[in-house]
């Protein structure tokens, strides 16, 4: 395990507007998702561990007995997956470790082998697959942060360019994921795909 301190971050307040229905609340193998992915990053014994939600799902959230911060997006936040995790690395100041409510497959050892044991912590940390960088399941750190915010100040909010940008530079780690490592980064933006998912899955990843 890592002796460098390193926050970790579940990003759940999406809109789910092509899943028709908060992914966070998805029912995988008869648990949330966001429960699912939420104990994931607790097992990797993080510094700080941060749920990234909506407000309005505040009250379906069971924190009472979690370790986990709660981060809500501001109101009418329209700067995505960046702006949360921006906000959030300036918050903690450390290594972030950043993963998406509905990436099921993905697991914590994968994230501790190949984010943390794997990486000084000093760089970001990313793999790409077969759909390109894979910005959702990624190891941000507090030097990539002038890049983040040139990038939200140009309205450039992609987390892809940003990633292959920080890789330029020398801020960033990119990894090519090997055949059997693909699978981790499958993740459910519509009922079609989430149906794939579930049926080929025979127990939680």
């Amino acid at each position: 395990m890592t002796t460098r301190p390193f926050a970790a971050l579940l990003l759940a307040g999406g809109r789910s507007e092509r899943m028709g229905q908060d992914k966070a609340f998805l029912k995988w193998h008869g648990d949330c998702l966001w429960q699912i992915q939420l104990n994931k990053l607790l097992a990797l014994n993080p510094d700080r561990l941060i749920l990234s939600c909506r407000e309005e799902q505040r009250a379906h959230f069971n924190l009472a007995d979690s370790i986990a911060e709660c981060f809500f997006d501001p109101p009418d936040f329209q700067l995505g997956p960046l702006g949360i995790i921006d906000l959030v690395l300036r918050f903690v100041q450390m290594p972030l470790m950043v993963l998406a409510v509905d990436m099921p497959r993905m697991t914590a050892d994968f994230m501790h082998q190949e984010f943390l044991v794997a990486q000084n912590l000093d760089r970001g940390r990313c793999f790409s697959s077969a759909y390109g960088v894979e910005p959702l399941a990624a190891l941000y750190v507090p030097a990539m942060l002038p890049i983040m915010e040139g990038a939200l100040m140009d309205g450039q909010l992609s987390l892809q360019r940003l990633l292959s940008q920080g890789h330029d530079l020398g801020f960033v780690d990119l990894q090519i994921a090997k055949n059997h490592q693909r699978h981790f980064f499958s993740n459910c933006n519509t009922p079609s795909e989430w149906e794939h998912e579930t049926d080929r899955s025979e127990r939680p990843a």
